[in-house]
């Protein structure tokens, strides 16, 4: 055999043992990763209670009022993350729709489906006006992306968002699925109500 078999041989032999030198680290390096983050995992749980959770394991969790879009959404701002050294919360903004409820819309061409709109619109800003600390129940993922469904209640009264609405004329049951409400203006009665439609 050659020398320039036998030196062909000896790089192979020093290539293959580099190879697995750097697997053996790196698959260390991986396993300490992640041992780190169970750890870290573990010390944030223990700071933070988990939110508690319905019969269908969706979360309560609270927010706060930053805006009232309409007579069924608001928008809040919930805690995005929390540094587990320096405690600064970030926040990130959801838009919440109230389920369970449905309210005509303030771009009705009708005046009196709009003013009625925007009657259900001022009394959640009675009951959450903006940065008001609100309970959010229930919370699920909306059929839209970036918006959520959930029961939401407000300091200021004992029933939720949804039941004061409703209660008041300003607002029907509507689970989201199936024939939704259509507002319009009765004149026989001169009052606005509603009616299913597909």
């Amino acid at each position: 055999m050659n020398m320039k078999l036998w030196w062909r041989l000896f790089y192979i032999c020093i290539i293959g043992f580099l190879v697995s030198l750097t697997m053996i680290f790196y698959t260390g390096l991986t396993a300490a990763r992640e041992a780190f983050a169970i750890v870290v995992a573990e010390k944030l749980e223990n700071e933070e209670e988990a939110p508690p959770k319905d019969s269908r394991g969706r979360p309560t969790l609270y927010a706060t009022v930053t805006r009232i879009i309409d007579g069924d959404t608001v928008e809040v701002a919930f805690p995005k993350s929390r540094h587990a050294w320096t405690r600064i919360e970030m926040f990130h903004t959801f838009s919440v729709r109230l389920r369970g409820v449905d309210t005509p819309e303030i771009k009705s061409a009708d005046t009196h489906v709009k003013n009625h709109a925007l009657e259900a619109k001022k009394l959640l800003e009675i009951l959450s006006r903006e940065g008001t600390r609100v309970r959010l129940e229930g919370i699920e993922w909306d059929k839209y992306r970036g918006r959520i469904n959930a029961i939401m209640y407000s300091p200021h009264s004992e029933f939720s968002l949804q039941d004061n609405l409703i209660k008041r004329g300003l607002g029907v049951p509507y689970s989201g699925e199936g024939k939704r409400p259509e507002w319009y203006y009765d004149s026989s009665t001169m009052k606005v109500t509603w009616r299913l439609i597909q």
